[in-house]
This record gives C-alpha cells, structure tokens and sequence, in this order.
C-alpha cells in the first residue's frame, strides 16, 4: 500500500476513534450517571464537560494562572504501559477531516500506573511536545478568541500498549499529527473531557 494512503487510513482510524468515545462519555453527561466501573473515564476537579474553563485556568491575560487542568483517570482498559494526553481545538468553520486541528498540549511517556496529574504537571511528568504556535514545547493556555466568540477544546486520554517511539526528551518538532502517528497503532482506548472558551 503506498505510503501516503496508510497514513490517511490510520488518520481516518483514530479520528474514528475519537467520535466512538466522544459519543460514550456524551451519553454518560446526559443520563447524569457516573460511569460505570469498567469504562474507561477522563474527569477534572476543575472542569465540567462542555462547561466554561474556569476563570482560574485561563490564560495569563485574561486573569487566570495559565496553569495546565488536574486531571483524573479510571479503569484503563488491560494492558496499557503508558499513557498521552492530547488538548485541541478546530478553527471555525473546520471540522475533523478537514485538517489538523490547533495543538494546546502535547504530553506522553506517562506511566501506565498513573491515575492523576495535578495542575500545572509540577513534577513535569511525561514528555511534551509543541507548543500552539510551534515555538516552544509545553501547554498553552486558551486565550479569549479576539473580537468574541466561543471555541470548543478537547483533552483526549489515550491508554497505550506501549510509549510512542518519540524519546523522553521534550521536542518542539513533534506536533499533533506526528504524535497522532506514533501513537495509532498502540491506542487501547481514549477518553476525553471538552471545555469552552
């Protein structure tokens, strides 16, 4: 199969992926139940699915600490040795397909026995890739859209059976599509957690 035809058919797979557990944890809000015990599951203490980001987590200049979410996990599937975590957000008027969306946080090499991230990663767990502009690695905070308006982020927790193929050093040339690659063919599971901003 040439190249750049397996490289779309594994984009369209973990996209695919991707709305299957979206959908999961979308009838898990509605029904208003916690998950049940064998789910995989992503939540935060400071952040409600599909609520506002809190006043405390958003960026520098719009008052906040520009601190990366705590986050919480539970029953991962079986078999995973690592976990990543990828924070993005689709321009409008694009959607998944279209092309790639804008990298907020780009994090992996956390151990498989992990079950929580405290706000901020001040033990600077896991490895991180780019940052939103390319610039730097790291998170970047969300910033109020200028001139208005409301963007929807998206936290995925993806369960590996193995850690991507990426190093343990931090790299500014690893960005969501080369993380997405690496990690294709090693997912277990996902779970995600939107916020807007």
């Amino acid at each position: 199969m040439h190249p750049t035809i397996q490289k779309q058919l594994r984009i369209i797979i973990l996209s695919m992926l991707l709305i299957s557990c979206t959908t999961v944890n979308s009838n898990n809000q509605n029904e208003n139940r916690p998950p049940s015990s064998n789910e995989f599951h992503l939540s935060s203490p400071l952040l409600q699915d599909q609520q506002p980001l809190p006043d405390t987590l958003k960026c520098q200049r719009d008052g906040g600490s520009g601190s990366s979410p705590p986050l919480t996990w539970s029953s991962p599937p079986e078999g995973t040795q690592s976990f990543a975590v990828i924070m993005h957000h689709y321009p409008m008027g694009t959607r998944p397909g279209d092309n790639n969306p804008s990298q907020y946080w780009l994090l992996w090499n956390l151990p498989g026995d992990l079950k929580t991230l405290a706000e901020g990663n001040p033990q600077s767990i896991g490895t991180e890739g780019s940052d939103k502009d390319g610039k730097t690695t790291g998170y970047t905070p969300p910033c109020s859209p200028a001139g208005g308006g409301t963007h929807i982020y998206t936290i995925t927790l993806y369960a590996l059976s193995s850690p991507p193929n990426l190093g343990d050093q931090d790299r500014q040339d690893v960005d969501w599509e080369t993380l997405t690659q690496a990690i294709v063919d090693t997912t277990l599971g996902s779970a995600q957690i939107s916020f807007t901003n």
